[in-house]
C-alpha cells in the first residue's frame, strides 16, 4: 500500500509517496512517450541495464544480438521514458493484450536504481491492471536475482519458465 503525504508551503506542494510495508519514500517521477532524440540514451541504458546479467546467463555479449534486441524495444509504439526533474532516468514498455497486461520491459539507470522509482512504476502498473480486472505479467532472465527478488518484494510470483526466463504475475 502507498499513502501519499501532501505538504503545502507557501510557496509550492511537495508530494511524497511513501510504501507502508517497508517504509522507503518512493520518488515523485513523470513519464512522456519516448522520441527520435532518445535513441542514443536509450541504448547505453539498453547496456547498461543488460550488459552484467547477459553475460552472466550466457558467457558473453553479442553485440549483434543485443543490438537487435534493442531495435525491438526502440520500434514498441508504447514505449515510455521515465522522467527525474524533467531528465530520463528509465523506460517501460506495457502491452495490454485480453488476457494481461505484460510489462515487456522497465529499465532504470543505474544510478537511479533502489531509490523508488521502480516501485512507483510497478505500483501505478498494478493499480491499471486492477483496474481493467487483469494480472500484470513479465519475464526475468533466470540469472538476474536482483530482478527477480525485486519483483517478488512487489507481489509478483513465478507462474511458468521458458529457456531463459521466469514468467511471472501480480493480481
Amino acid at each position: 500500500m502507498i499513502i501519499i503525504l501532501i505538504m503545502k508551503y507557501t510557496f509550492y506542494t511537495i508530494e511524497l509517496y511513501v510504501n507502508l510495508k517497508t517504509g522507503y519514500l518512493l520518488m515523485p517521477f513523470k513519464t512522456r512517450p519516448s522520441c527520435v532524440t532518445d535513441y542514443n540514451w536509450l541504448m547505453t541504458l539498453h547496456h547498461e541495464s543488460y550488459f552484467d546479467v547477459v553475460t552472466h546467463q550466457f558467457g558473453s555479449w553479442d553485440k549483434d544480438e543485443q543490438l537487435e534486441m534493442f531495435l525491438k524495444s526502440w520500434h514498441a509504439e508504447n514505449l515510455t521514458i521515465i522522467l527525474n526533474e524533467n531528465k530520463p532516468i528509465g523506460m517501460f514498455i506495457v502491452n495490454n493484450f485480453d488476457n494481461c497486461l505484460w510489462l515487456a520491459e522497465l529499465q532504470i539507470s543505474p544510478t537511479f536504481q533502489s531509490k523508488g522509482f521502480g516501485s512507483r512504476i510497478i505500483q501505478t502498473l498494478l493499480t491499471n491492471a486492477r483496474q481493467l480486472n487483469l494480472p500484470l505479467r513479465l519475464r526475468v532472465l533466470f540469472k538476474n536475482h536482483r530482478a527477480k527478488k525485486f519483483y517478488l518484494q512487489q507481489g509478483f510470483i513465478s507462474i511458468s519458465q521458458t529457456n531463459y526466463h521466469y514468467v511471472m504475475q501480480a493480481s
